[in-house]
């Protein structure tokens, strides 16, 4: 070969080099927020790239180091050195990774500049190749790998800001249907694709899975996709069969679903979605973009992204558990005292805006005590269970119910109107509360005592309201039990002189 090829070729060939090795660089500061990232080979500082001075030589002595742990240098903050070498190459390289000072780099950053070190193998390698036949298409090969993983670094950023976004909504305390709606505009940025649903698995209705949350349906096909089978689609098939189900033709498709041919979909992949290692829903994107594909790299984002969202639905449902639990009785699953009192008092201000009567009622069951001594106290919590069921299915959508404990129950009544009303709804319960109950073997008639107190004047508030309900029901059992009684101020001034004359008399004794 003529002398002159032979230095354009090395000329080029070292323009080609220094070019690679600099987007390697660049990556890692751009990826990691370096001051300046170096490359060593056999210990000796090749080229360094500075943050806003560019690409030189490194000519300044450095304290190298035998390990890749943190260390620092006099004239930056923390530093990394990350072996470079392999298989690939016969050169030992080492990236130098610094930034400035106070920046500490986490067990992430490490990860990544290990990723960052693998471009430095393949480029270090193309380097070895350029000096021979051939050695030029390589070398174009290695570009392309340092673009790619500067692509699947972009993607991973893309995915920690997404992922990020719903940690925040977790933290927060969100609601469920927050997460949920967070997790779908998180995936529609992610991947790109304008149609993304969450289904989670239908507990009362097993062979279906329910659609919790999504958007990019047609308004002719949204409310058919509400609820589709177990094994429709590739998020039935993606729930059934626990992996990630891609259809890169849908139309074509035997997995496709039939509601959806005239909506033009061209690709879907659905990955599962688990909660403490089982499988409750699946995480389905798909596009209407003619000619649209999924990559590996957006199967495997769409994989781990539906992981996460796996976590942070568990974690949400873990903490509305607890919430649950800190306002509802464990044992009947109505709302407790704290939860009761609450829905009261923001009753009484809606009442105070539209002068609408609220009703509260203070239910104790008679007898009780005598059937809990006689079948224990699990037949105790058995009809429990049976009373609070049947108060939640006398009560209207907007009235509530409340456990007090023991065998005391309350029930709010808003916007009730006038006595008329208020006295048949006690009838109403009252029917349901006396009717017969076979529990362990033996029939018991429950029955109970009602007290009734209306939001009669503005001043009223929920511990008032319950103070004259429990008058009420007391003045009930004084008549005998099995029945309801309203309250009424003389009711209070009974009771007062009854507990003066009790007092009387325990003084008189003593």
């Amino acid at each position: 070969m003529p002398s002159n090829r032979r230095d354009l070729r090395r000329s080029l060939g070292t323009y080609q080099n220094a070019s690679a090795i600099t987007g390697v660089l660049q990556l890692a500061i751009d990826a990691l927020n370096l001051e300046v990232a170096t490359l060593l080979r056999h210990g000796e500082a090749v080229m360094s790239l500075h943050a806003h001075q560019g690409a030189r030589p490194d000519r300044r002595p450095h304290n190298h180091r035998k390990t890749p742990d943190a260390a620092s240098t006099p004239l930056l903050g923390p530093c990394i050195v990350v072996p470079a070498g392999g298989l690939l190459t016969r050169r030992y390289s080492t990236l130098r990774l610094e930034r400035g000072a106070g920046s500490p780099f986490s067990d992430e950053d490490r990860r990544t500049a290990a990723v960052i070190a693998s471009a430095v193998v393949y480029t270090e390698a193309g380097l070895e190749l350029l000096s021979r036949e051939g050695g030029w298409a390589r070398a174009v090969s290695d570009d392309m790998e340092t673009t790619r993983l500067r692509k699947m670094l972009r993607d991973r950023d893309a995915l920690l800001d997404q992922l990020s976004g719903i940690q925040r909504a977790l933290s927060q305390r969100a609601p469920l249907q927050d997460i949920l709606d967070t997790i779908v505009a998180a995936a529609v940025e992610l991947i790109g694709d304008e149609t993304v649903n969450i289904r989670m698995h239908d507990l009362s209705d097993p062979a279906h899975l329910i659609r919790v949350a999504g958007c990019g349906y047609s308004e002719s096909v949204e409310p058919s996709m509400l609820r589709i089978g177990t094994t429709d689609g590739a998020a039935g098939r993606a729930f059934t069969e626990g992996r990630l189900v891609v259809i890169q033709d849908y139309q074509n498709d035997p997995d496709r679903l039939a509601v959806l041919a005239g909506e033009g979909l061209e690709a879907a992949m659905s990955a599962p979605i688990e909660e403490n290692g089982r499988i409750i829903g699946a995480l389905t994107v798909a596009t209407h973009r003619r000619g649209r594909t999924y990559s590996l790299t957006e199967q495997q984002m769409l994989v781990r992204f539906a992981m996460h969202a796996s976590v942070a639905l568990t974690n949400a449902r873990i903490a509305d558990t607890m919430a649950h639990l800190a306002f509802h009785d464990a044992l009947t699953g109505l709302p407790n005292r704290a939860l009761f009192v609450d829905r009261v008092d923001q009753a009484l201000a809606r009442s105070r805006r539209t002068t609408r009567t609220t009703a509260v009622l203070f239910a104790d069951l008679d007898n009780f005590k005598a059937i809990n001594d006689s079948l224990g106290h699990a037949a105790g919590d058995e009809l429990l269970v049976v009373i609070a069921r049947r108060i939640r299915e006398s009560l209207r959508p907007s009235d509530s119910a409340a456990r007090f404990g023991g065998d005391e129950f309350a029930i709010l009544l808003e916007d009730i109107g006038g006595e008329d009303r208020v006295v048949n709804a006690c009838e109403r319960i009252m029917v349901s509360l006396a009717a017969p109950v076979e529990i362990q073997g033996a029939v018991i008639d429950p029955g109970a005592s009602i007290g009734v107190a209306l939001s009669h004047e503005t001043t009223y508030d929920a511990d008032r309201l319950l103070r004259d309900a429990d008058l009420a029901m007391y003045a009930a059992k004084t008549a005998g039990k099995g029945t309801y009684k309203l309250y009424h101020p003389d009711m209070r001034t009974r009771v007062v002189g009854r507990l003066q004359l009790e007092s009387d008399l325990v003084r008189t004794l003593d």
